[in-house]
């Protein structure tokens, strides 16, 4: 299983309701397609 590191920034323009669930659809992917994120 690979293994990636992401950087999040809140507030850049884009509010943290929407970088919230941005997460989670990245945990659904990484979940179905055998990988893991690291924030």
């Amino acid at each position: 299983m690979k293994n990636y590191n992401i950087s999040i920034i809140k507030g850049d323009g884009i509010g943290p309701e929407i970088v919230d669930e941005a997460i989670k659809v990245l945990n659904a992917v990484a979940k179905k397609c055998d990988f893991s994120l690291n924030y």
